[in-house]
């Protein structure tokens, strides 16, 4: 029911009952429907948007995934920023069956993204656990990188996502 009354806030209907979904959990929103431990009864949840990549978690990764297997949390997406934390998020998605990945330049990251590194996204999103690009967008409350650079590498990621069929994870802030 909690994850009943989740979704009725965060999913709102048009007038034809198509599913409008928001940022983070829209990719996620057929699995988490679908879903249900035939065993328990219980919905599976799914955190669709964490860092398990970060360095804050070495130490302490399998204590983190007990809890939140505890918390009945079945499925994990940790979130590629640029090059680095997309190949970290992978490494930890082939090494933990229930954590996939997404590969994508955060908008702070943008000015980092050239031909070559658009092209290492591009073969990292490729991977069997790579489930969305991103997490790309638009953030000028900050500008890391100028509002012409992040449009662009936005722009490039949106195509990326269309070209492999992927969903996209956006990043919005103040834009």
């Amino acid at each position: 029911r909690a994850l009943m009354h989740l979704t009725k806030a965060i999913f709102h209907k048009k007038k034809s009952g198509d599913p409008i979904v928001g940022c983070r959990t829209s990719f996620m929103w057929e699995r988490q429907t679908k879903c249900v431990s035939k065993s328990l009864g219980k919905p599976m949840i799914i955190d669709s948007h964490c860092h398990l990549h970060d360095e804050k978690y070495a130490a302490d990764l399998d204590e983190v995934l007990i809890r939140a297997q505890q918390a009945s949390i079945t499925h994990m997406v940790s979130i590629g920023c640029d090059i680095r934390t997309t190949q970290a998020a992978k490494d930890i998605a082939h090494r933990i069956p229930q954590v996939y990945f997404t590969a994508g330049f955060h908008p702070h990251d943008a000015k980092g993204m050239s031909d070559a590194s658009f092209l290492a996204l591009k073969n990292l999103a490729q991977d069997e656990k790579c489930v969305a690009i991103g997490e790309c967008g638009l953030d000028y409350y900050y500008e890391h990188s100028s509002p012409t650079v992040q449009k662009e590498a936005f722009a490039k990621q949106i195509e990326l996502a269309q070209e492999l069929k992927l969903p996209v994870v956006i990043h919005l802030r103040d834009a």
